[in-house]
């Protein structure tokens, strides 16, 4: 039986994203990896329209894989131009568990169409904005974007189109969250900035790793625990100014 699209989908995004926080490990993710013949987004709308999430799933407090499902319905609806969803997906998002959740679809889904638009739904920047992000929530949202990016230099170099062609739709999709984040919310911003003045600083071959100012020191450790070649961490470096715009 071929692997469905869902399991493919979450062990990239376990092994090329979540790993870097303590998000699920592949092993850990087997629970939820069940094949499947084709891709099929679960529509429990029904459930949660008008009143969250379904009452047996707290989205403030639910797990990576329970964010995972009550995300693939908030995709659906602000797919469909719903807003009724906001103030699940605002919990959703106020939370590691539930943030990662979230995007593993929304980012990188290729059926959905939302969000290849140049600016996000409404529904979603609503939830960005009135969202209590935590630290770690906020660095998700500049690692989704990262990440990715660096990737489709790697998958280039490896002779690897298909895979470039899907980090660069996961990328583009993080650019846009992004750069909607750092309108509205000020723990973004202060990633953001944090982690474009260590691409910066990695690009001219400085370091900065004492400096005390912001997340600095935690952004150059991050671009060379995975190992970030001069390539990619100036495509990062681009990627980020373009994300910080007028911030």
């Amino acid at each position: 039986m071929m692997p469905s699209f869902r399991t493919l989908l979450l062990v990239t995004w376990c092994c090329s994203v979540h790993c870097w926080l303590a998000g699920p490990c592949p092993t850990r993710l087997s629970s939820v990896l069940r094949p499947r013949t084709t891709y099929q987004p679960i529509h429990h709308l029904a459930a949660f329209v008008g009143k969250g999430a379904p009452s047996a799933i707290d989205p403030s407090s639910c797990s990576f894989q329970e964010a995972i499902e009550i995300g693939e319905g908030i995709s659906a609806d602000l797919e469909a131009g719903g807003t009724s969803s906001g103030a699940t997906l605002a919990s959703l998002l106020s939370h590691p568990n539930g943030i990662r959740g979230f995007f593993v679809n929304y980012l990188t889904n290729p059926v959905l169409k939302v969000p290849e638009s140049p600016e996000v739904p409404a529904g979603l920047q609503a939830a960005l904005a009135s969202s209590n992000l935590c630290l770690e929530s906020s660095q998700v949202l500049v690692m989704n974007a990262v990440m990715p990016t660096a990737m489709v230099i790697a998958h280039k170099e490896r002779n690897a189109p298909e895979a470039a062609e899907a980090s660069e739709l996961t990328a583009r999709r993080a650019l846009t969250v992004l750069k909607a984040a750092g309108k509205v919310n000020d723990q973004v911003i202060s990633e953001l900035m944090s982690a474009a003045e260590a691409a910066s600083t990695a690009v001219l071959g400085s370091d900065l790793r004492e400096s005390p100012k912001g997340d600095v020191k935690f952004w150059l450790s991050f671009f060379e625990k995975w190992g970030y070649g001069p390539a990619q961490i100036r495509a990062i470096a681009d990627m980020l100014g373009d994300a910080r715009g007028g911030n």
